[in-house]
């Protein structure tokens, strides 16, 4: 996709670069002087690249896994309900344990997959594993929610915690594979140039 914009004494060319089997996306900005034709402009013309970081989607994965492990320990319903086998901070009273062991054992196997897809992602960077571990616990994450809310109990403070670790983790996953570079071209004769 190419979008041309001109102003007084220049013209902004945006080019769109989408390639869906490399799960990349190029963001090209160039800035042509009014009349300039382009076999003029390639000798002159700098580049520069600017790459999402890395760190960003690493964080948001750490994030949804710590948010999984801290809603085991909120309350899942109102009126301070928790989940079984949780450990109960102040007053509260537990969920009844047959109807609510299943979500307790997903919730945890959610935690236990997603730190161990945490652990792995940093020390196998590049291979599918991580991944693979960390998008597991986020659909865990809300497989759980879900089953929960199909209880017929109201949601409290843990669930929505570990729907929001589930969404975070499957976010960080798909903006680190999803790899977004911003190409910025600058013309190096323009840079001399006073404006008239």
């Amino acid at each position: 996709m190419v979008k041309d914009s001109s102003s007084a004494n220049s013209i902004y060319h945006v080019e769109y670069i989408i390639y869906p089997w490399e799960m990349k996306v190029i963001l090209i900005l160039q800035e042509r002087p009014t009349g300039a034709t382009q076999e003029s402009q390639d000798s002159s013309i700098e580049q520069s690249m600017i790459c999402l970081a890395p760190r960003a989607t690493r964080i948001l994965i750490i994030l949804g896994a710590l948010l999984n492990v801290i809603s085991i320990l909120f309350p899942w319903a109102p009126n301070r309900r928790y989940l079984p086998w949780s450990i109960m901070v102040g007053a509260g009273t537990y969920l009844p344990t047959a109807q609510f062991m299943i979500v307790a054992v997903l919730i945890r196997l959610a935690a236990i997959v997603g730190w161990a897809g945490v652990v792995l992602y940093e020390y196998i960077e590049g291979r599918l594993v991580p991944y693979v571990a960390i998008m597991a616990s986020g659909s865990i994450s809300f497989t759980t929610v879900i089953l929960f809310a199909t209880r017929g109990v109201s949601l409290s403070w843990g669930a929505y915690l570990a729907l929001v670790g589930g969404v975070l983790m499957v976010l960080g996953v798909v903006m680190e594979k999803l790899e977004v570079e911003i190409v910025v071209e600058h013309d190096r004769n323009q840079e001399g140039r006073k404006p008239e």
